[in-house]
């Protein structure tokens, strides 16, 4: 036969725990009181950039001296589109 004390027994001992796993579940996936208004996404996101633009910036001065570009055009070798632009005129 079963005791009904000891069904309302485990019935209370285990919406108990229920309960107190929705309470860690809700105490872990909330924000921390008191410190929701510490960073926002504004400020977070102009801070990253500000790291991305320094890093660029360092980059570009670790580039080093470019090479000469040419003051005259070079002569073009066998180009075929000037032989058929001479053929056609």
């Amino acid at each position: 036969m079963v005791n009904t004390y000891l069904i309302f027994k485990l019935y209370f001992y285990f919406s108990f725990f229920f309960f107190v796993a929705d309470e860690i579940a809700n105490a872990i996936s909330g924000p921390i009181i008191g410190q929701t208004d510490l960073y926002n996404d504004a400020d977070l996101e102009k801070e990253l950039q500000d790291l991305a633009d320094e890093e660029d910036s360092q980059i570009m001065l670790n580039i080093g001296p470019l090479p000469d570009v040419p003051k005259s055009k070079t002569k073009e070798k066998d180009d075929p589109l000037r032989e058929l632009e001479a053929w056609a005129v």
